[in-house]
């Protein structure tokens, strides 16, 4: 990391909107495909649904070769979901769009943050996921 801010060029106060916003969440397990375990192991992949005023998000959490992945509904529930991820991590991961039907269980799309290779860029700049999770807040 380079000693920059997490979320560089968001205002102090939309943040805080943002947090607020966060702790209205509610969640639920999601239903859908999820990956086994193997044998005696851990499962690979968690999944659960974020709920905001009545807008939800599929939300999934999966090992990485690079690190921890997190893979949202591309909406703006979702954005927020990584936004607050990204802020409470203090890290800025490799965010990517996947278009639909590029990941199971997300039919209408997916955003991506893999937390690894800080060298690697961002295809997805993190105003754009900034500009989504806005339509979030009341």
């Amino acid at each position: 990391m380079t000693g920059d801010p997490p979320l560089p060029g968001v205002d102090p106060g939309l943040l805080a909107r943002f947090r607020h916003a966060g702790s209205e969440l509610s969640w639920s397990p999601a239903g859908g495909p999820s990956a086994r375990p193997a044998r005696g192991g851990k499962p690979s992949l968690r999944t659960w649904q974020a709920e905001l005023d009545d807008e939800t998000a599929r939300i999934e959490e999966r090992p990485d070769p690079a690190g921890r992945c997190l893979r949202v509904e591309s909406c703006p529930v979702g954005a927020l979901v990584l936004l607050l991820e990204i802020d409470r991590s203090g890290r800025r991961p490799r965010l990517r769009p996947l278009l639909a039907g590029e990941a199971p269980g997300f039919p209408n799309g997916a955003l991506e943050a893999v937390w690894g290779d800080p060298a690697d860029p961002s295809p997805l700049p993190l105003g754009d996921l900034v500009a989504l999770a806005r339509f979030a807040l009341p």
